[in-house]
């Protein structure tokens, strides 16, 4: 599965495909109801297809809210901030992501899947349960699961076909505009990753609103407004809610103890990441780890 969240300009953070040296990376999960059950924003180089199998969430790209149904599918182009969260009473959810290089490779230069790739006005597209586009989609998605779990021989075939197909369709809306207007320019958008990308490389130390508004070269005011706009909370509630992720990873696959992960992950005293994690997560990180165990 995929658990890095940063950029995929560093070796250090990448998606873990399906099956290791192919590039698309198939996964169903669920959001439940509780708090803490939020994605971090992140962005990839992959482009993303998503659909809602259950339930309703908000998928938040950019800045911009959409609300998503039963059915609803979402693309997000490449490198986009994202993150999704439940509606009500959660969300049973299917993705693909795919990296360009599996269409640019074989295209040449200037080509038109190049230029779609690159078009900074091309953000997201959502095609909504009932449309001819979306059951196309959709039986594309259904048939590229079933190639994926059956693996026959020469399925590699099979799958860069329909994920082909499956681009194509999308590349179909390629003179359509947004339905949604971004008023932050693209410019900020960097500037948005740069600030991201410090939290998720200093998050084990004592940082300051102060640093993080500096690693994109802004005042506190405009890094405070910039993370609400494009990502609904502070930069200081960010930081909490990455480090708090951070250490569930780590109760879950490591065996430091409480005081050591609270440490590793930029908690100055253990008792303050107890209530901090109790609060998020509604237990104490000993109970989670015990449920994770199971």
């Amino acid at each position: 599965m995929e658990r890095s969240l940063q950029n995929d300009d560093s070796e250090k953070y990448h998606t873990d495909y399906n099956v290791y040296g192919f590039p698309v990376y198939i996964a169903e999960g669920i959001f439940s109801p509780y708090p803490g059950d939020k994605m971090l924003a992140h962005w990839h180089d992959d482009i993303e297809i998503l659909q809602v199998l259950d339930g309703r969430m908000i998928s938040r790209v950019n800045g911009c809210d959409t609300e998503l149904g039963s059915g609803d599918i979402i693309y997000i182009n490449s490198r986009q901030i994202h993150f999704n969260h439940t509606v009500n009473n959660g969300c049973h959810y299917r993705t693909v992501q795919i990296n360009p290089r599996i269409f640019l490779s074989a295209m040449p230069k200037n080509s038109a899947v190049e230029r779609f790739l690159k078009d900074i006005s091309i953000r997201f597209y959502v095609y909504f349960n009932g449309s001819e586009e979306n059951r196309e989609i959709s039986e594309l998605i259904d048939l590229l699961v079933y190639e994926y779990k059956e693996r026959q021989e020469f399925y590699e075939l099979d799958v860069l076909s329909l994920v082909c197909r499956l681009f194509r369709k999308i590349c179909n809306n390629y003179n359509i505009p947004d339905s949604v207007t971004v008023s932050l320019s693209d410019s900020d958008l960097e500037i948005q990753r740069e600030m991201i990308t410090f939290i998720y490389e200093h998050f084990s130390e004592k940082i300051t609103l102060e640093q993080i508004a500096a690693s994109g070269h802004i005042s506190r005011s405009k890094c405070c407004k910039m993370f609400l706009q494009y990502l609904s909370q502070s930069p200081v509630s960010f930081l909490t809610d990455y480090r708090l992720k951070e250490s569930c990873y780590m109760l879950s696959e490591t065996g430091n103890s409480l005081s050591q992960i609270a440490q590793c992950c930029g908690f100055s005293e253990q008792s303050y990441y107890n209530r901090m994690f109790k609060r998020k997560y509604g237990c104490t990180p000993l109970t989670y780890r015990k449920s994770s165990k199971k």
